[in-house]
């Protein structure tokens, strides 16, 4: 019962969002993700998790040479198709773009450390995660609230802090260079905190800096 009156609640917290300008779906979600760390994107973009490719197209439509890769064919853009590509290794060689992004995707994927290894590989500079951060009681309410009702679903333990985000990637060589949150009256539908991770690669040879 609880379950289901919670999910209401999202739905009619979603459907307001959406009549004051606010869904998913609106530019400014797009534009956050952009234009905070615009100076990361290089010319060739690996769009990891590509979804509805809205986000491709934005980038594209920005100059970006983009390349989209999802498990399935989920895209809403016109003449904007995302490569398939169901598990890692990536069809791609070593260092072959110069910005790899991973959008909320890394929280769905139960074993994400092959993935991080992969686009550690394939990005030349830098990797930018966009993800939800779970600090504190309030957001692990709504993390397993959108675990239950979405088909995308994981285990609790798929869900991490900032600081746990940061340990695992400094582990696989990935040097935090800006943090960035996303405050949660930006997304009123999903109150949840979320950060975007600009992360560098080095070399193994090289000493990772502290955690910003």
């Amino acid at each position: 019962m609880l379950q289901t009156l919670l999910s209401m609640v999202r739905v009619v917290a979603l459907s307001l969002a959406h009549a004051l300008g606010l869904g998913p779906e609106h530019d400014f979600f797009l534009k956050e993700k952009y234009s905070r760390v615009r100076e990361f994107y290089g010319p060739r973009v690996l769009d990891f998790g590509a979804g509805s490719c809205r986000f491709a197209s934005y980038l594209s439509r920005r100059g970006h040479q983009v390349t989209a890769v999802d498990v399935v064919d989920a895209s809403k853009v016109p003449g904007c198709r995302p490569l398939i590509c169901s598990a890692p290794p990536l069809p791609f060689p070593d260092d072959h773009f110069d910005t790899v992004i991973s959008m909320f995707v890394l929280h769905h994927i139960q074993d994400c450390e092959p993935v991080i290894r992969e686009l550690r590989r394939v990005t030349r500079n830098y990797l930018i995660v966009a993800e939800d951060l779970c600090e504190g009681w309030w957001d692990r309410v709504f993390t397993a609230l959108h675990n239950g009702s979405s088909g995308w679903g994981k285990a609790r333990e798929s869900y991490r802090s900032r600081e746990e985000w940061l340990r695992l990637f400094q582990s696989f060589g990935l040097r935090p260079c800006s943090t960035l949150e996303i405050p949660r009256h930006r997304t009123p539908y999903y109150p949840v905190r979320r950060g975007i991770l600009v992360l560098e690669k080095h070399s193994p040879d090289e000493r990772p800096s502290g955690v910003l």
